[in-house]
């Protein structure tokens, strides 16, 4: 008879801490904040696909500044061998893109020039 009202007793303190453990995880969940809202406007649909069925990566679209040219990347060397990706190409300072002159690389920016008009195009931070 010992055995068994050892058992229930073990069974009755399992059964009031399992319930307890559910009570306190609903009531946790059911006066949680509204939490993360994720917001799609502007951004890639996630679903479509980003290879196509040959195997080759499609471009997607970019922001552009006014000048049409995005600024995707900088590689900064303080000596002066600094690089940017700019509309998918790896230029350095002296290059020319889409008739600009690459003037000079900073770390988050890039300066241009056509014409006479010198053009600065910022790096957007990831999730702009």
């Amino acid at each position: 008879m010992l055995k068994s009202k050892k058992k229930y007793i073990v069974y009755c303190i399992a059964h009031i801490v399992l319930t307890s453990i559910c009570l306190v995880t609903f009531f946790t969940l059911a006066n949680a904040e509204e939490g993360f809202l994720y917001n799609a406007q502007g951004k890639r649909n996630p679903f479509s696909p980003l290879v196509t069925s040959e195997g080759l990566l499609l471009k997607l679209d970019a922001p552009k500044s006014p000048s049409g040219l995005y600024l995707e990347g900088v590689i900064f060397d303080e000596n002066g061998r600094s690089y940017a990706i700019v509309n998918t190409e790896v230029v350095m300072a002296g290059d020319m893109i889409d008739g600009y002159q690459l003037l000079k690389i900073e770390k988050n920016k890039v300066f241009l020039t056509k014409e006479g008009q010198i053009t600065k195009i910022l790096l957007e931070k990831e999730g702009e």
